[in-house]
């Protein structure tokens, strides 16, 4: 497809909801949509793409008949003429095609073409439809476009209807047979039907004619019996399964609400009623608001199975559209799903829908075509896949932005490829395995490919129309890039709406690929097949041939080597995701094209497909499908394996034709004779019968069966065949008799070549011509065309050259065959010496007496002594013979005697010398004085009006005597002979003096003097002496009227080298005049033979011609006059016709016995007080006559009038009309004029008044006029009418010119009212000025023409409409095909990119009406069209703000770029405003996207009245929250050409932060506050703090975690001492501290209290979430340790060996539930350890937890003794400021609780132990110890725990200080 072959561009902006793009069919598929339309009763619809609208030629008219009795005649009277009935043949019903001669053109099956026949006609042309119902029966019903027709009132016998072919038309005609009579017709209404009264809660009363049938509610309508009659065909489809079919039997709750009228009350905007409703009969409350309840004829023809779901899926602009919302049960954008109650409610709402929605289907079940019996389906299945649709659509925000292939299938199995799943039909996702199949075939040519599978069909293989449609819908909003339909079903109803998605999706830029079905038959009958805008796929094996399965035809792309063609489409669809579109690389091992021919044989294709269950295509059609596709037909070819008889006629003489290979297809087929046909017997009447097999060499699998009758004719002419021998057969009377006396051979055949003999030339003789050579043939029956090769003849050069020349027969130029001569150029010294005799005249032959030699020009005789003596003829009847020598020694008059024979030839005797010169002598005969031509081509021929079949009638003596009358070689009349077998016989005949002119030159004559064009035609000036005539016709007592009396032709009747007449010259001639009789008929014969004289140029031809005189009578002679009305009106216009008409004569008042018939010619012109006048008369014997005229004048009314007259013996010739005309000539319109004079007056058609309209609107009720607009309306009166009405102006040109300016009410009125004589451009300031009005008598009137109209100036406010618009005027035809008005209409018969509205109601020329006289202008007119000039576009655009401060717009996650703006007609609802980038409306887009200012393009609106539009924010920019839909109100026409500018302000988008964002605990869970951290802003998105850029940070803060642990985003919690070094908060406008989103945070710990190691971990946090997720930080306490040094008593021996216990008393904190897993120290409360001392006399205790601990010495070596009491110690230790400096403690090892307690911290202990313990401090002194010394054990315990208790109580006090903000 062209589609294909183009790039393809995707298309995002464009809206989702529109509609599919129209399309460009082929005929075959358009023919194939429009008959499956008729059989719902429907309109055709036209689709034009385009795509752009292309320009049709021709547009089709489908002749519905809904039932026999009646007959159609389509053009009647014109060459297309053709009649159309319903006929019954052998209990079978057909569609009979007539053609204008009645012979049966075309005869049908009437069910299979839909009881429908096509007419193609040209495009914007009338097609007359005059319908006639037969004896008994009458017309019931007339419908055009399923709108019934509104001039036709029912029981007619006759009704004409006119259809204007503005596109294609659907014309539907019923017939019924006529009621009985009944006793009081006054009773019955004019529709032809009883009226009966419906009462609420009863039963109806059945119609006439009807049967009662009860139905009960809920329950389907039993069906009717249909009637036995043939004569109604009704509803010729299948009966329905009502027991297959499940009825919902509890309705749904019905709205209380009906459908509301229009707000100012008018009903005619409201919606057609529901089928089956009338509007004016009371119903009760459920009938208001339940809908579709009553069948309809409208569903006549539609199939009930295919309605079994109850539902219908339905494409529709807006939801407005739906008319019963009651069944409403799913939507989504424009798709609706409606669930009725029964099939029969589904088909009522069907028909509706047809209409008024952009599709419709019902929800068929859709089978895989590799299920094998499956049960059927409920009708109601439960699944909803349009809601699901619409469920799913609200959740799912992820639109691929890679290649994406959506898969709708069954479902598939998770994998690498699979991106995402969905089921719009169950919770299933997996399937049955087909869809994994095409996952697997997809992958083989796509590794990489991205799946998005989409389950729209069971594991039964089966779903619906909404499922499939669903699917679709779900794959275009996930912007994927491929959609691929494995799947297929037979075309019908169920299609509209999956052809409709498809266009969609193509025309949204994605590409979808279908399978091209599994019945081995053509797809044009299956979907997605069909469908030229997808890509179809078939399969083929790995020779590229097709497999026996796949299916074929026009809209099959490629082959792809596959099983099946849902694998093939499958690794279609993976190799164009990948590859492109133009990259598909064919004929490559993979891809193939549909015409690929494989280089080795292939395999004869299986007869029956076999379809395994391993073919899991998708078939989405009944199960009994038509493999084997009996009736697919190939266009041009009888249908597929069908037989057909034909009749071919073959001439009896026809010997050479080979029946055997009888083949009227050509090479495309190959052609098998199955009959043994034997002898044939080629006699007249005899025939035979012959059986030929056909098959398509494209298509072996195309078979098709010829049985053929062949009969025999004696007459050529008459056959259908014949071979190419038999038609070169010259005809029996081209025979060699015809040449007789003469040696030239006649061939049998046409283009044969022979033997014209030898001749010779002398060398050097400068006078010898090729052309003066006379060939052997009768020069009066055969000529000589020319020579068509001269072999190179050189008169100059000896040598034998061959000539070749065409003849032929005289009568019939076509009769031709070759003559091929031998010509010897000879030098005369080498001839052997003696006398030759030559002729050097072309007209001079001569014949040896002896023994007939005959020879002449080009021929040389040797003379012999004995042979000497020649006749001499020639072609003249005058000449003279003279003999010259070429030797001087001979002397001719000595030796030559020329004497007369006495028959125009004569004797020429040579007496030879005894002794002969030396060497050769040439005597040549001439002709003295005589200067010829020589030449014989050219000239002579006489074509003839008989036929070789009426030729062949004459005899042998009639013909020859016919053919020399033909040839001149007899003054007899070749007429005659053909006139005598006719049966006409002379009664007088006489001769009149007349004279002839000469044609233009169409020769060259050679005269004796000069040459001079010459001309062998011309012309007879009968009409010249047209009395004359008429008088010679008197004497013979008849009547001829002068004025039928034409000139007439004549032509040369001989030949040969005589002379033309010079062209265009005048002569005397003689004209014979015969008044012939035949029976009672009687005629005038004109004759004339002409002979110029011979003058000093030469001799001439002979001339002939003649013709007949018809209307011939006697009696009186009647005058009739004639007289156009209006005075100068008609010169006005080339389409009024000159005053030439016909009367008709009759002798009865019925105007059945024609007795004359009279016409009235111009040329009788009586110019009178400028009228134009004509008068005709005809001779009357006394009698009653009655007078009609029987022609209408181009561009006048149809003369209607009949004038009943009496002729008596007084009547005074030449009587007038009034003169004797019986009755008050007032009683005749066409009589009644002002000058009361003789004349029948033609009334012109004229139109007066309005033209048209300038509106502002859309429809009647809305339009506002347009006051102040000029157009320029021009005028052209081409006189024949054209397809198209420009070809007018471009033929003819511009005849008037004038300027109209609109009124109050926007009208333009032919009228000088309205006329601007003369008018400057307001812009411009250029002057134009109007032709006068046309006139008709008093009043300004149009005559018929066409009419161009140009808008020149628009008010300002408006646009003005740059489109030229044409239409014509045109007379009014009423129902009865008569023009009875003298008064035109307009009709706009092109509509060219404007708004044309003619009646406000249906469109086109047809649709006018009449109406009563017009009170302003006093004459009937008709309703006039709209021209709607829209105001000029608003131009509209959107501001952006943001309410975020400058430096969060700063950051890359905020900007005003990217919004994206839609407008709708409400605030919520409505439906979407399509927006243009030209002020011209040709570049559609759909939303307003801002720019990084915040600014949109200027776009128009086309509005045609006041109105309050939405903008809609339909995307924000980055960090942006959508904004509030505002209003944008237009008030016309103030607002026009306006830019209207939306201001909208977004609030930005915040990160969310909780309360705390860092919770701080120690290890144990207690919170820790006063913990200061740093915290960094960044720029952007970043996954670790290394890589956030130093460039990017924004902003550093700090925080102090309050007496909880939780840090607060707060400047209360800034550390007094970092507020310089901190940065501001980012606030929002109510003063909220704010995180701006699309930045990353980064945390770290710098300062802690000493009691706590600092984490100086950077934490992270990246805002594009929206949230800041809070974080638990723990702080581990300070690691304590205690360390034992044992020594000897000595104080300095270490001792080794010393077991010690250390018992961990009390924790200073308790563990939490929160406390940090990971923290585990050495000991937990009342847990105790033991360890010996080292050889160093050491134990090291480390990791502590912060508490008291006891140590004990348990165990000493021998001779110490052990430490009487334990030791207490409180970790860690703790000092002011002053006990530091008062014991100058070594600060190095400790940590300065700064900003906190002020304190320091010890967390090393070390004990020194002897027989006595002492604590070492880390002093600055030289000993190290305490200060109080070495004192007694139990005082020195007292001592330390006397410290540690105070230190440890002084910890507590400052942990429970408050904390400091």
């Amino acid at each position: 497809m062209d589609r294909k072959k183009e790039t393809k561009t995707r298309q995002q902006n464009i809206e989702k909801g529109d509609k599919a793009m129209k399309i460009k069919y082929t005929k075959t598929r358009i023919l194939a949509g429009i008959i499956a339309m008729i059989t719902a009763a429907t309109p055709v619809i036209s689709y034009a793409a385009d795509i752009g609208t292309e320009h049709k030629d021709t547009n089709l008219l489908i002749l519905n008949l809904k039932s026999k009795g009646g007959t159609v005649v389509i053009n009647d009277g014109e060459e297309t003429e053709q009649s159309v009935k319903l006929d019954s043949y052998d209990d079978k019903l057909c569609v009979d095609v007539y053609d204008k001669d009645d012979v049966l053109i075309s005869s049908e099956d009437a069910e299979e073409n839909h009881y429908s026949y096509v007419f193609e006609a040209e495009a914007d042309t009338v097609v007359t439809l005059d319908a006639k119902s037969d004896d008994g029966f009458e017309i019931t019903s007339v419908e055009e476009d399923g709108e019934p027709e509104s001039d036709f009132e029912k029981s007619a016998g006759t009704f004409s209807l006119p259809v204007f072919m503005d596109g294609d038309k659907t014309v539907s005609f019923e017939f019924k047979e006529k009621p009985a009579d009944t006793e009081n017709p006054e009773d019955i209404p004019e529709d032809g039907t009883e009226e009966f009264e419906v009462v609420p809660g009863e039963e109806p009363e059945t119609a006439p004619g009807e049967e009662s049938e009860e139905v009960t509610e809920g329950t389907p309508a039993p069906e009717s019996e249909p009637e036995e009659s043939d004569d109604i065909i009704i509803n010729p489809n299948e009966e329905s399964d009502a027991e297959d079919v499940e009825v919902n039997s509890e309705a749904e709750e019905i709205p209380e609400e009906g459908p509301t009228l229009p707000e100012d009350g008018n009903t005619d905007e409201m919606a057609d009623p529901e089928p089956g409703v009338n509007p004016d009969s009371e119903t009760d409350e459920t009938n208001e608001t339940e809908h579709f309840l009553e069948s309809t004829a409208s569903i006549e023809g539609l199939n009930v199975s295919d309605f079994s779901s109850s539902r219908l899926v339905v494409l529709a602009d807006n939801q407005e559209d739906i008319l019963d919302p009651e069944h409403l049960i799913g939507t989504y954008g424009n798709l609706y799903l409606l669930q009725y109650q029964s099939p029969e409610q589904a088909m009522n709402a069907y028909a509706y829908y047809q209409v008024h929605a952009d599709a419709v289907e019902p929800d068929m079940t859709m089978t895989a075509a590799s299920e094998q019996n499956v049960t059927e389906l409920p009708a109601e299945s439960g699944t909803n896949p349009i809601r699901a649709l619409a469920e799913e659509g609200e959740s799912a925000t992820a639109q691929f932005a890679d290649k994406v292939i959506a898969l709708i299938d069954t479902g598939v199995q998770e994998g690498p490829n699979v991106v995402d799943r969905i089921s719009l039909i169950d919770e299933v996702l997996t399937g049955n395995g087909h869809g994994d199949q095409m996952v697997r075939a997809i992958t083989s040519q796509n590794p990489d490919a991205r799946i998005l599978s989409i389950r729209a069909m069971g594991d039964d293989g089966r779903g619906t129309v909404s499922s499939i449609v669903a699917g679709m819908e779900y794959a275009m909003d996930q912007n994927v890039d491929v959609i691929n339909l494995s799947l297929y079903s037979k075309t019908n109803l169920a299609n509209t709406v999956i052809d409709s998605e498809i266009q969609k999706a193509v025309s949204l830029g994605i590409e979808v690929v279908g399978a091209a079905g599994n019945d081995n038959a053509d797809v044009k009958d299956y979907m997605p097949g069909s469908v030229d805008h997808a890509w179809i796929i078939g399969a083929c094996d790995a020779d590229g041939q097709k497999i026996d399965t796949s299916n074929y035809g026009r809209t099959v792309d490629f082959n792809v080597v596959a099983d099946s063609t849902s694998e093939a489409a499958a690794k279609f669809s993976g190799y164009l995701a990948k590859n492109g579109a133009d990259n598909v690389e064919i004929n490559n091992g993979l891809i193939y094209g549909t015409d690929y021919v494989p280089s080795k044989p292939l395999p004869e294709p299986s007869p029956e497909p076999d379809v395994g269950d391993d073919d899991m295509d998708i078939d989405i059609n009944e199960p009994d499908v038509d493999m084997n596709a009996e009736h697919e037909q190939v266009e041009g070819y009888p249908g597929a394996n069908s037989t057909t008889v034909m009749e071919e006629t073959v001439w009896t003489k026809d010997v050479w034709y080979d029946f055997k290979t009888y083949n009227p297809y050509g090479d495309a087929v190959t052609a098998e004779c199955v009959t043994d046909i034997g002898d044939v017997s080629y006699k007249a009447g005899d025939s035979f019968e012959a059986e030929y097999d056909y098959t398509l060499k494209s298509r072996p699998d195309y078979h098709f069966t010829l049985s053929v009758i062949f009969t025999f004719t004696e007459d050529r002419e008459a056959t259908t065949i014949c071979s190419d021998k038999a038609m070169s057969l010259l005809p029996p009377f081209v025979n060699q008799d015809r040449n007789e006396g003469y040696t030239g051979k006649v061939p049998e055949h046409t283009g044969e070549t022979v033997d014209g003999g030898v001749y010779t030339a002398l060398l050097g003789n400068e006078d010898f011509s090729l052309e003066g050579l006379l060939l052997p043939y009768n020069p009066n029956t055969f000529k000589v065309n020319n020579i068509t090769d001269d072999g190179g003849f050189d008169i100059n050069k000896p040598g034998r050259y061959t000539v070749t020349y065409e003849m032929s027969y005289f009568m019939y130029f076509d009769y031709t065959w070759f003559v091929q001569v031998q010509v010897d150029v000879v030098d005369p010294a080498s001839l052997e010496p003696g006398v030759y005799i030559t002729s050097r005249e072309s007209t001079l032959f001569m014949t040896r007496k002896e023994d007939g030699l005959y020879g002449g020009y080009g021929n040389l005789f040797r003379l012999e002594k004995e042979k000497t003596d020649f006749i001499i003829s020639c072609i003249d009847e005058d000449y003279e013979v003279g003999v010259i020598s070429s030797n001087e020694a001979l002397d001719p008059d000595s030796i030559c005697k020329v004497s007369d024979n006495g028959n125009n030839t004569k004797l020429l005797t040579v007496t030879l010398p005894e002794t002969l010169p030396d060497g050769a002598t040439i005597l040549s005969i001439e002709r003295p004085g005589y200067v010829s031509t020589k030449a014989f081509m050219g000239g002579g021929w006489q074509d003839q009006e008989y036929t070789e079949g009426q030729l062949a009638v004459l005899s042998e003596e009639n013909f020859e005597e016919f053919e020399d009358a033909v040839s001149g070689e007899s003054k007899e009349d070749p007429e005659e002979y053909m006139q005598t077998a006719a049966g006409w016989s002379t009664v007088k005949k006489a001769t009149v003096d007349g004279t002839l002119v000469s044609g233009k030159a169409n020769v060259t004559n050679f005269g004796w003097q000069s040459t001079f064009p010459g001309s062998n035609y011309g012309t007879v000036q009968a009409s010249k002496s047209a009395s004359k005539i008429a008088n010679v016709v008197s004497t013979a007592g008849y009547n001829v009227n002068p004025a039928d009396i034409k000139d007439f032709s004549f032509a040369c009747a001989s030949g040969h080298n005589y002379l033309a007449l010079p062209a265009n010259s005048t002569y005397k001639c003689k004209i014979t005049v015969e008044v012939q009789k035949n029976g009672s008929d009687f005629r005038v014969r004109l004759s004339c033979w002409f002979d110029k004289p011979s003058d000093g140029q030469g001799n001439y031809q002979s001339f002939y011609g003649s013709t007949y005189v018809n209307r011939v009578t006697k009696g009186i002679e009647f005058r009739i006059y004639k007289r156009m009305a209006g005075k100068g009106f008609h010169a006005s216009t080339d389409r009024v016709g000159d005053l030439s008409t016909s009367f008709s004569i009759y002798t009865d008042a019925q105007c059945k016995n024609l007795e004359a018939t009279v016409r009235v010619k111009v040329d009788k012109e009586d110019a009178n007080n400028d009228y134009v006048s004509a008068y005709a008369s005809v001779t009357l014997d006394p009698g009653r006559y009655w007078v009609k005229e029987t022609y209408r004048i181009v561009g006048t009314q149809e003369n209607t009038d009949i004038y009943p007259i009496r002729i008596t013996e007084s009547t005074k010739s030449p009587a007038k009309l009034k003169d004797v005309l019986v009755g008050d000539p007032n009683d005749f319109p066409s009589l009644t004029n002002k000058d009361n004079n003789h004349y029948i007056y033609n009334q012109p058609w004229r139109y007066y008044g309005e033209l048209f309209r300038k509106l502002c609107g859309t429809d009647k009720d809305n339009a506002t006029p347009v006051e102040g607009a000029v157009f320029r309306v021009e005028y052209s009166s081409e006189q024949e009418d054209t397809a198209d009405n420009k070809d007018a102006f471009k033929t003819a040109g511009t005849h008037y010119t004038w300027y109209f300016k609109t009124d109050a009410q926007g009208k333009v009125i032919y009228d000088e009212a309205h006329l601007l004589k003369t008018w400057t451009h307001p812009d411009t300031g250029k002057v134009y000025k109007s032709d006068p009005l046309i006139y008709f008598y008093e009043k300004p009137a149009l005559p018929q023409g066409f009419l161009r109209a140009t808008e020149m100036w628009a008010p300002p406010q408006y646009i003005m409409n740059k489109n030229t618009l044409y239409f014509k005027v045109m007379g009014v035809k009423n129902s009865q095909g008569v023009y009875s008005l003298p008064y035109c209409k307009i009709a706009y018969s092109e509509l060219i990119n404007g708004h044309w509205d003619v009646n406000w109601a249906k469109k086109g020329g047809q649709s006018w009406k009449e109406k009563e006289p017009d009170v302003d202008h006093g004459e009937p007119g008709v309703n006039r069209g709209a021209i709607f000039n829209t105001i000029k576009n608003i131009k509209v655009s959107v501001k952006k703000t943001s309410s975020a401060p400058e430096d969060v717009m700063n950051l890359e996650g905020y900007s005003l770029e990217g919004a994206e703006f839609e407008i709708w007609t409400d605030k919520t609802g409505g439906s979407q405003v399509t927006m243009y980038k030209d002020e011209a409306s040709k570049k559609p887009v759909t939303r307003l996207v801002t720019d990084k200012d915040g600014n949109t393009p200027e776009y128009y609106i086309p509005v045609k009245s006041n109105a309050t539009y939405w903008v809609r924010e339909v995307k924000a920019p980055a960090g942006h929250k959508i904004a509030e839909p505002q209003p944008l109100k237009i008030t016309l026409p103030e607002d026009a050409g306006k830019l209207k500018e939306v201001a909208f302000e977004d609030a930005p988008e915040w990160t969310d932060v909780p309360d705390a964002a860092v919770e701080k605990l120690n290890s144990k869970g207690q919170p820790i506050g006063g913990v200061v951290f740093k915290v960094q802003m960044y720029d952007g998105k970043y996954d670790t703090p290394e890589a956030c850029p130093a460039n990017k940070l924004e902003k550093t803060w700090y925080l102090e975690s309050n007496e909880e642990g939780k840090v607060i985003f707060d400047e209360l919690f800034v550390p007094n001492e970092y507020a310089d070094e901190c940065d501001t908060f980012y606030v929002d406008s109510n003063g909220k501290i704010v995180i701006p989103v699309n930045a990353t945070l980064t945390m770290q710990e710098i300062k802690a209290p000493a009691d706590c190691e600092i984490d100086d971990t950077v934490m992270l946090w990246d805002t594009s979430g929206k949230v800041i997720q809070i974080k638990r930080h723990y702080n581990k306490p300070s690691p304590a340790s205690i360390r034992i040094k044992k020594k000897d008593a000595d104080g300095q021996t270490p001792l080794a060996n010393v077991t010690f216990e250390l018992t961990f008393k009390k924790q200073s904190e308790e563990f939490t539930p929160n406390a940090d897993p990971d923290y585990k120290p050495l000991l937990k409360e009342g847990e105790s350890i033991q360890a010996t001392t080292d050889s160093n006399g050491e134990i090291h205790w480390e990791n502590l937890d912060h508490g008291t601990y006891i140590i004990s010495e348990v165990e000493t070596v021998p001779g110490h003794t052990l430490l009487p009491e334990p030791i207490e110690v409180v970790l860690p230790l703790t000092m002011t400021d002053e006990e530091v400096k008062e014991n100058n403690v070594d600060t190095s090892k400790g940590q300065h609780d700064e900003g906190y307690t002020g304190d320091w911290y010890f967390f090393d202990v070390t004990y020194e132990v002897t027989n006595s313990a002492q604590f070492v401090m880390p002093t600055t002194g030289a000993s190290g110890f305490w200060k109080y010394g070495l004192i007694g054990m139990g005082t020195m315990a007292a001592i330390v725990a006397g410290v540690i208790v105070y230190d440890t109580q002084t910890k507590n006090r400052r942990r429970h200080k408050k904390y400091k903000k």
